[in-house]
């Protein structure tokens, strides 16, 4: 096995300051179809220290540069392309972004704060999700949005309440988004075989819509009881789509369902050869 290439630097704000604590986690570059080497940099992320430097000793002999992404608490995902190779290797100097801040209220109708929401950013990127949860009086606060694009994905989930999902454009440093829930109706019902009889454990979740494709907007999760009985209590109150699973039956993808208080019976077939 060839030793790898080291490059190291600093990290600095947009003021050119040294930011500590900055992760950066290396990005593929080459194309491993055609016999090339297929990189896997999922175990060589680095941090910078507190002045801001950092090494990164697992560059491929191959690359002439190299993607990063940076992140850190309170700045936004930045991506940087750095040369590995030249007099600079050693002493390179990349800049994250401060990115955009989003703060609001999460409200049920009558106006009464909600305390512990949970609000989320959503994105099909890979990297970090920001999330945080309100206060008393239901205030949030998300810092470092918008690193890749000029609006963002949120949502907002409370128990009881029915999910939202809105997308909020990122037009000054500090932008304000409020989110009001209802109460929800909830997304309950049992999974079963072709005889009827229940299948515990089975994963049920939520899943993207394929034709046309719209991204999973929420992050859940369950599996049935011994009855194969479901229940989200938290379901928002639009038509959603979900992914059914279990051992030995063909998996369920992208159903529409609406949560609307229904009790749902969802079948599964046995795959072939169980």
């Amino acid at each position: 096995m060839d030793r790898a290439l080291t490059i190291g630097g600093v990290v600095l704000d947009e003021n050119g300051s040294p930011v500590e604590g900055v992760t950066l986690k290396g990005v593929r570059s080459e194309d491993h179809t055609n016999g090339q080497p297929n990189t896997d940099f999922q175990l060589t992320t680095v941090t910078t220290d507190a002045a801001g430097r950092w090494l990164f000793p697992y560059v491929p002999r191959e690359y002439e540069t190299i993607q990063f992404i940076l992140a850190c608490d309170g700045f936004a995902v930045t991506w940087v392309t750095l040369p590995v190779n030249g007099p600079g290797a050693m002493n390179q100097t990349a800049v994250i972004k401060r990115g955009y801040v989003v703060v609001g209220n999460v409200t049920d109708e009558e106006g009464k704060p909600i305390w512990g929401a949970t609000v989320q950013e959503r994105h099909q990127y890979g990297h970090r999700k920001l999330s945080t949860t309100t206060d008393e009086h239901g205030f949030f606060v998300l810092e470092g949005l918008g690193g890749i694009d000029q609006e963002a994905d949120l949502t907002a989930e409370a128990a009881g309440m029915a999910a939202q999902f809105q997308t909020i454009q990122l037009v000054d440093r500090t932008n304000v988004l409020n989110f009001v829930l209802s109460p929800s109706k909830g997304f309950r019902g049992r999974v079963v075989d072709g005889s009827g009889n229940p299948i515990p454990n089975a994963v049920v979740r939520t899943d993207s819509h394929f034709n046309p494709y719209v991204p999973n907007r929420f992050d859940w999760l369950t599996h049935t009881e011994v009855d194969g009985r479901f229940e989200w209590n938290a379901a928002p109150i639009e038509e959603t789509c979900f992914w059914f699973e279990a051992d030995g039956y063909e998996i369920i993808r992208g159903r529409p369902m609406t949560p609307d208080g229904t009790d749902y019976e969802v079948v599964l077939t046995r795959s072939r050869g169980s």
